[in-house]
């Protein structure tokens, strides 16, 4: 059910600038600011923001402020459920402000937020963690997962390692009813390999992003953000840590995926006890020619570079599904949480890089 404070709210987000945004998170609880080395005069980034848990089992959720447009000012207009602009030259900014209005409608739930910038131009903000802000990196690695909002869509799920085994996306898509995907590179991507946690991206209803078409669907929005919700309160008190760790898997000697398994091992490397052996079938989603081997144990390792499907995927479909066997939909969303979208908590100061930030 649209709520006229969630057009409100993301229309704030869309129409005000990445410092702005910045600002505003910086001004909440706990928060931490962390500042991002300039690029050039004209490339300056706002700030990141940190703000740590209060859970002892907590989710670190992140977005990132900056957009492909610049911080150019948007005129945005609703119309038909969505959230629209009449420039020829600019979108909407909806990639990655829905994920920003994600954050602040979560920001009460006790989970660590980090709004990132800098994803745009190559994830600037995320990579110059591990050497200038270790200390969040060390308090993100004790989160059980990472929960991106920056993908298009409604209801999907997707992670970026390829694995043999994906255990935090495919629980994902169980427990949410989402789809389960892949996608190519984001801010979570760097965060895995520096936290050794796995993390996932999660559709927050733009669509046709860095166009001018861009648009966003709010009740899609709105879906992932109630159901987050209703997932970090019921079933992360639950699980445990879903580690990572890297490995290799080469086809055909033309990519390589980080994947988290059992075993760091590279397929087609030469210290393996007996030759890898490759094949070629069908995929049977696409019909396009997928390229797998052998493991030295026999089993096969399957990936379709063109739409991502895995024969783990298969495998998977048997799981349970604690969505439908839960409670999580047991009240009213709107009822349960008339507080979201308004600033209803008192600021405590901000700390530098050097303050009690994890």
């Amino acid at each position: 059910m649209m709520h006229r404070n969630q057009v409100k709210l993301l229309k704030e987000m869309m129409q005000a600038d990445q410092f702005e945004i910045a600002d505003r998170f910086a001004n909440l609880p706990r928060a931490c600011r962390l500042p991002v080395a300039a690029e050039s005069r004209e490339m300056i980034w706002a700030d990141m923001i940190w703000i740590p848990p209060i859970k002892d089992k907590f989710v670190v959720l992140l977005a990132h402020s900056d957009t492909i447009w610049n911080d150019a000012l948007v005129d945005l207009f609703f119309h038909d459920g969505r959230l629209l602009t009449n420039s020829l030259l600019t979108g909407t900014g909806a990639d990655c402000r829905a994920g920003c209005a994600a954050l602040w409608a979560l920001r009460s739930t006790g989970h660590a937020i980090l709004l990132t910038t800098g994803e745009e131009s190559g994830c600037v903000g995320v990579s110059q963690m591990k050497s200038q802000y270790p200390e969040i990196i060390a308090a993100m690695s004790k989160a059980i997962a990472l929960v991106e909002f920056d993908r298009r869509g409604k209801s999907e799920v997707v992670s970026y390692s390829h694995c043999t085994e994906d255990d935090l996306r495919i629980d994902m898509a169980n427990d949410l009813g989402f789809t389960a995907g892949y996608g190519s590179f984001t801010d979570v991507v760097e965060l895995e390999s520096l936290t050794e946690v796995q993390g996932v991206n999660l559709a927050v209803g733009f669509y046709n992003e860095h166009t001018n078409e861009e648009t966003l669907v709010v009740d899609d929005w709105w879906h992932t953000v109630s159901l987050v919700k209703k997932w970090l309160r019921n079933r992360v008190p639950k699980l445990e840590q879903y580690c990572w760790r890297k490995a290799t898997l080469i086809s055909s000697g033309k990519s390589y995926f980080d994947c988290w398994g059992d075993d760091d091992v590279d397929f087609m490397s030469n210290d393996l006890d007996q030759p890898v052996e490759q094949f070629e079938s069908a995929c049977p989603d696409c019909g396009e020619l997928v390229e797998y081997y052998l493991d030295t144990a026999g089993d096969d390792l399957r990936y379709c570079t063109v739409c991502g499907w895995t024969n783990k995927d298969d495998e998977d479909d048997e799981d349970d599904d604690w969505l439908q066997s839960s409670n999580l939909f047991d009240k009213d969303i709107d009822a349960d949480n008339q507080d979201w979208f308004g600033i209803d908590d008192e600021s405590n100061g901000n700390c530098s890089k050097g303050g009690n930030c994890g």
